[in-house]
């Protein structure tokens, strides 16, 4: 009877450490969505970002690109190279 009991409060200490995790991933992924919503992202100065959509694209002549440009600094911005990469995609010419 007492290794019924101890498997019991393995199943149960398991089952809780489990919702521990999923409640600290859910934790985390809500707090950086709320970071990346209002622009508290992470930057470096060693991660290279690319050309600067304003300096770089012609709004008024090529807007879609534009808009994809500022896409990838919102989405990618403060994540190494991803930004970097994302800003590559858009294809030339952009003035």
């Amino acid at each position: 009877m007492h290794s019924s009991h101890g498997r019991r409060w393995y199943a149960a200490c398991s089952v809780l450490d489990m919702r521990s995790t999923l409640s600290f991933s859910s934790a985390l992924f809500g707090l950086v969505s709320l970071m990346t919503i209002h622009g508290c992202q992470r930057t470096s100065s060693t991660s290279p970002t690319g050309p600067n959509c304003d300096a770089e694209f012609d709004r008024g002549k090529y807007e879609e690109k534009w808009r994809q440009c500022k896409l990838c600094e919102r989405e990618h911005r403060g994540m190494g190279t991803m930004e970097l990469d994302c800003k590559k995609v858009i294809p030339p010419p952009w003035k």
